[in-house]
């Protein structure tokens, strides 16, 4: 059984199209993750209230955007379980990079020297006297 062209045409065009819808969720759904991991990341420093606007604000998000992950948020963990992790880890990341740059300007010289070469520097890894310089300073 043969095809003629023009219906050979409209199923490559359905299949193309197919294909295109299938490409947008997958972008959208990392959109959307992404847009929970702003949220989530704000959510754990524990800074504000979560229903407070200065918290929206911190997240970068639409007010739309955020009243939506508010809503849902039991749904979207659950669809994106990694999140509160990749929400942990960046803060971490954040926090080593804030007790750097604080001990770069401001701590002694072994601190200095161990904070030039490590990667993910922690309260740990400085001396007392930096240690309480650190936690005076209250970095998250």
């Amino acid at each position: 059984m043969r095809m003629c062209l023009k219906q050979k045409s409209i199923v490559q065009q359905d299949s193309i199209l197919q294909k295109t819808r299938e490409l947008q969720k997958i972008l959208e759904e990392g959109k959307q993750e992404e847009k929970f991991l702003q949220y989530e990341i704000v959510r754990q420093q524990g800074y504000y209230n979560m229903l407070d606007d200065r918290a929206r604000i911190l997240t970068g998000l639409t007010e739309k955007e955020y009243n939506y992950i508010l809503k849902h948020y039991t749904e979207l963990i659950l669809k994106f379980p990694k999140v509160k992790d990749k929400a942990k880890s960046k803060l971490q990341y954040l926090k080593s990079a804030q007790i750097s740059k604080i001990i770069a300007i401001k701590g002694c010289s072994n601190c200095i020297e161990i904070v030039s070469k490590k990667l993910d520097v922690t309260e740990n890894d400085l001396c007392e006297n930096c240690k309480k310089f650190i936690t005076d300073q209250q970095i998250m």
